[in-house]
């Protein structure tokens, strides 16, 4: 299927709408941790014998926001199932046999995003403990107030976001984006899942990969090719009935199958590929390269992520004057963000 029907269309910052609902939750935690840390870093350098940091408050935000991205997650997978069965109808012009819905895909993700806590724990308590220090060595060298050090050393720390999570091919990502990625390979695989396993189910073995026109040498070698949806590994010849000749078969030559199309790159974190059934003389879509497009996504995705970064440091601002700074830099993001996408 086409998977942008089951990612959906992007929202102006260039996040996935699928993905949208689960990266506003992943952003709130992060805002309730920015403004419950900067105010205990406010009470411990401005008291210090009054005031210790307690993660028990941060596990309480933890727990809050673990409820909301469950839901977020087993919605939109939910509906990417319906999609993925609705394209194979499309495709198979006649209502399809019903097949049963693969919970595993969401269960991923959420095990994915879980997996997240412990280290979001482990950030809160270095960032308090870093900032503290700073500010603590800066006042003694009378080179700044308490307060005022602790705010360049937790703006430092704002700027940057809970960061440090390590996919399995060992790509570091911040909080928001690795929960985009797990939420997305969720909805794209069980969009995928629902389609092909329809299509199985009626009898269809052959599937083709079209293009998006995004440019991508990790899934390019396989634009355009046929796939097996199940079958031994590597090109092969599978014998499929011709369809218009009753009684004569067809040779088809394929690239491999599904799983090795996943496992050499296709529908890697931002993959917008496709699969459409194959049919005889339906051939190699047309490859229409977009690097100008391309170019502007990456941008909007940087411009995106600035203005996330300085609400970030407004939030969790130490003192008035800094998050003066902080928002207007914030609105100023915002407005490069509407131009980029137009508005």
């Amino acid at each position: 299927m086409p998977l942008d029907r089951a990612t959906g269309e992007q929202t102006p910052g260039g996040v996935p709408v699928a993905a949208a609902g689960a990266v506003a939750a992943a952003a709130a935690l992060v805002a309730a941790l920015a403004v419950l840390l900067a105010e205990q870093i406010r009470r411990s350098v401005t008291q210090p014998a009054a005031h210790v940091l307690s993660l028990a408050d941060v596990d309480r935000l933890i727990l809050a926001a673990d409820a909301r991205l469950a839901a977020e997650v087993d919605q939109v997978v939910a509906a990417a199932w319906s999609r993925g069965a609705a394209a194979a109808t499309a495709d198979l012009q006649r209502a399809p046999h019903q097949v049963l819905v693969d919970a595993r895909h969401a269960a991923q993700a959420k095990a994915t995003i879980r997996g997240t806590y412990p280290h979001i724990r482990r950030w809160a308590h270095h960032a308090y403990r870093q900032t503290i220090d700073a500010a603590a060595a800066e006042a003694l060298a009378g080179r700044a107030t308490p307060l005022d050090a602790a705010q360049v050393a937790w703006g430092r720390l704002l700027e940057r976001g809970v960061t440090g999570f390590v996919d399995r091919a060992g790509r570091r990502w911040d909080l928001l984006t690795y929960v985009e990625m797990a939420v997305r390979t969720a909805v794209v695989q069980a969009a995928a899942q629902a389609h092909l396993d329809t299509l199985a189910a009626a009898g269809h073995r052959l599937v083709v990969v079209s293009d998006t026109g995004t440019v991508c040498d990790t899934c390019k070698p396989w634009r355009g090719q046929t796939l097996a949806i199940v079958g031994p590994s590597g090109p092969h010849l599978v014998r499929q009935p011709d369809p218009t000749r009753e009684g004569h078969w067809l040779q088809v030559r394929v690239k491999g199958t599904v799983a090795d199309a996943i496992a050499g790159g296709l529908w890697h974190p931002n993959c917008r590929h496709e699969l459409h059934m194959w049919r005889p003389g339906l051939g190699v879509p047309q490859h229409r390269e977009d690097p100008d497009g391309d170019a502007l996504q990456r941008r909007v995705r940087h411009v995106a992520r600035v203005a996330r970064s300085w609400a970030l440091r407004a939030a969790g601002a130490l003192t008035a004057t800094a998050r003066r700074e902080a928002a207007r830099q914030a609105r100023r993001a915002r407005a490069a963000l509407r131009a980029l996408a137009g508005g």
